[in-house]
């Protein structure tokens, strides 16, 4: 099965490939990303319940009430690209 992303497809987007190779020095573990399970997985709870955010910082939001829940998502991150996250309780909205 064909790779997903290689490193060489994200440098393209940068301008300068010497700052993209630097920007992306910690994260060329993650390269070449292949299909599987696991990914599909954390595709398809980010699509439900997941938010993207870009300003004013860069992040990636899974929620839910159920803690067991958020440490299912976390492993399966931790697994597939070695980060963990953190929990926290959201107190933006009334159903927290």
């Amino acid at each position: 099965m064909a790779n997903l992303l290689e490193l060489c497809d994200v440098l393209d987007t940068y301008k300068s490939k010497k700052h993209g190779v630097i920007a992306l020095s910690e994260y060329n573990l993650w390269f070449p990303l292949k299909p599987s399970a696991a990914l599909a997985g954390i595709v398809g709870d980010l699509m439900g319940d997941g938010h993207l955010q870009d300003a004013p910082k860069l992040r990636v939001d899974y929620t839910s009430k159920y803690v067991c829940e958020l440490d299912r998502f976390d492993k399966e991150v931790s697994g597939l690209f070695g980060i963990h996250g953190k929990i926290r309780r959201c107190t933006t909205n009334k159903y927290n």
